[in-house]
């Protein structure tokens, strides 16, 4: 067991991706199967009751089934999404030739650092067990009774000592770290880049279609730095500081975690992922076409962002990778920027410039610019690449990648959908936060 979680997500040999018909059209039948506009747009006049029943009549009925007698409302479509998730990636493993199930793999990976993530917080904000439990998407390599050490625990230290996959040194020093800073960033943020990291270094093992992978997940990494940036920013950080709290795409996965590195941040809020649940609230006001008494975006787990001289995570690079595309050549340019005028300059003369509404930047600062908005764009547009890829080439990788991230989004829809119906909120204001 110990090996296994060690390599996890590793791999020694080349691995080479071909061509897999036979899958690639199940593949693109289960992707017919998931919600359009149209049922979108039925569902934001339902009830709790008339979305439960609504998704028995879908590719969500065993799930339904299964919580319904136990929940209902939003515990009962938040338990029945994540358990729906599960099975059609494991689905999608079955239907698939080894070769293929090691790309799944890899990518089903970011919901073992949710969980482990999940766990944590669950802990640092005294959440039940219960409903910690109910959070989890069992989807990666890491089940149920590999995570029951980290369950039973009861303080962050006790939590990180029982993690897996991860050795003691490294442990040690993440508590440490938990201890005296008093909050998850620098934890969450190692946690984040050992993911990223070991997939790009397990991709370079892929030839044939492999390439297609290492751009997806290139340019999901540059997008989420570039939020990750904007979000830092907005908090006060310099660009300096900034810079060592992302994902490096031309280093590898050899992470280490020594004295005098650089500091962390969680990478969770930018997260491409829709596993990690959205959080409505109704104080505050967003701007742009979120404009209002309410706000939906993504949680984060702490509220502030600290730095620190020691117990720092660090990754040294052994081999390059393809860098993350668009976003990340526009990552470069607002690094070098010195003012809130030149970040949003750049923002809007580039290629991502049309997500920034006019109303969405008014005050010509940074701490003005509507993330959320500009977020939720962006998962549109990875969407709608994704859907362009698999259009371009039926008969590749893009097929699976592109269904994992559709069926991501789907969920993320519903789980922020119910939660907007539970709040009350106008249909009007909760469409324009759904992804599609």
């Amino acid at each position: 067991m110990a090996g296994r979680l060690r390599n996890l997500f590793q791999f020694r040999r080349k691995v080479r991706l071909g061509e897999f018909p036979y899958t690639y059209v199940r593949v693109s039948v289960m992707r017919s199967s998931l919600y359009k506009k149209s049922e979108y747009d039925k569902l934001l006049k339902m009830s709790f009751g008339e979305i439960s029943r609504f998704m028995q009549d879908s590719t969500y009925s065993e799930d339904v089934s299964a919580f319904g007698n136990s929940y209902s409302g939003l515990e009962l479509i938040e338990r029945a999404t994540n358990q729906n998730l599960v099975r059609t990636f494991a689905k999608l493993r079955r239907i698939s030739p080894p070769e293929l199930q090691s790309l799944i793999g890899l990518y089903l990976g970011r919901f073992d650092t949710f969980n482990l993530k999940s766990i944590l917080r669950g802990i640092y904000s005294r959440k039940p067990k219960e409903q910690v439990m109910g959070a989890m998407v069992f989807a990666g390599a890491l089940k149920e009774g590999d995570l029951k050490g980290m369950f039973d625990a009861e303080t962050i230290p006790d939590a990180i000592a029982a993690m897996p996959k991860m050795e003691k040194r490294q442990k040690e020093t993440l508590a440490k770290a938990f201890m005296e800073k008093g909050n998850l960033i620098e934890v969450e943020n190692f946690l984040d880049k050992l993911y990223f990291s070991r997939v790009l270094d397990s991709i370079s093992r892929f030839s044939g279609q492999g390439k297609l992978f290492r751009e997806f997940m290139a340019e999901e990494i540059g997008i989420l730095n570039m939020m990750t940036f904007l979000k830092l920013k907005k908090k006060g950080l310099a660009n300096r500081e900034i810079k060592n709290m992302l994902v490096d795409i031309e280093s590898s996965s050899s992470s280490d975690i020594s004295s005098g590195g650089s500091s962390g941040s969680s990478l969770v809020g930018s997260s491409i992922s829709p596993s990690s649940s959205p959080s409505i609230s109704q104080s505050g006001s967003s701007s742009g076409r979120k404009s209002g008494n309410s706000s939906i975006s993504q949680s984060s787990s702490q509220s502030s962002v600290q730095s620190s001289s020691q117990s720092r995570v660090r990754f040294r690079s052994q081999s390059s990778h393809q860098s993350g595309g668009k976003a990340s050549s526009l990552l470069g340019h607002l690094l070098s920027s010195r003012s809130d005028e030149g970040i949003i300059s750049l923002l809007q003369q580039s290629d991502y410039g049309s997500f920034l509404t006019p109303e969405s930047i008014h005050g010509g600062k940074i701490s003005d610019v509507s993330l959320t908005s500009l977020e939720e764009n962006l998962h549109a547009y990875l969407l709608r690449k994704s859907m362009l890829l698999q259009h371009q080439n039926p008969l590749s990788v893009d097929v699976i990648l592109g269904f994992m991230f559709a069926k991501e989004i789907e969920v993320r829809n519903l789980r922020l959908l119910a939660k907007a119906k539970g709040m009350g909120l106008p249909e009007e204001r909760i469409f324009k936060h759904l992804v599609m």
